[in-house]
């Protein structure tokens, strides 16, 4: 991805895995992600003008679409909460004591279980709650 003027590029590597992780992106890195995804909503935006009818949407527009939302899950809030909330709305998510003694077991599809499978951030974190 090429910087626009006065916007600093990232490197290729810290890009790709800003993409494939959930790992938050530095203060400095905010203008350069904010104009890709600028500017690919845009591309989207002429895309969807030349094709007005549903069915005449390729891959390519599927594609478009999966680009736009992965560069926008990079700027999401969500990265960023402090561990210390994130822990408070795991513990939020727990089933009282007397629901698990009358069900007789723990159901691994229960939240916060659920929950530690979101990103490897939020598993070290529910994993490091005693109370989980």
């Amino acid at each position: 991805m090429q910087a626009q003027m006065g916007v600093k590029k990232i490197p290729d590597a810290r890009y790709q895995a800003l993409l494939n992780s959930n790992e938050p992106p530095i203060e400095s890195e905010y203008p350069f992600i904010q104009s890709v995804l600028l500017r690919q909503r845009s591309y989207l935006a002429q895309h969807d003008d030349a094709v007005r009818e549903p069915e005449g949407q390729t891959q390519e527009h599927q594609s478009l679409v999966e680009t736009v939302a992965r560069h926008a899950a990079i700027l999401s809030p969500l990265r960023r909460m402090p561990s210390e909330i994130l822990c408070e709305f795991f513990s939020s998510t727990l089933l009282p004591d007397w629901q698990l003694l009358d069900r007789g077991r723990i159901d691994l599809q229960d939240s916060p279980w659920s929950l530690s499978h979101t990103c490897s951030r939020w598993r070290e974190i529910a994993l490091g709650l005693p109370s989980l």
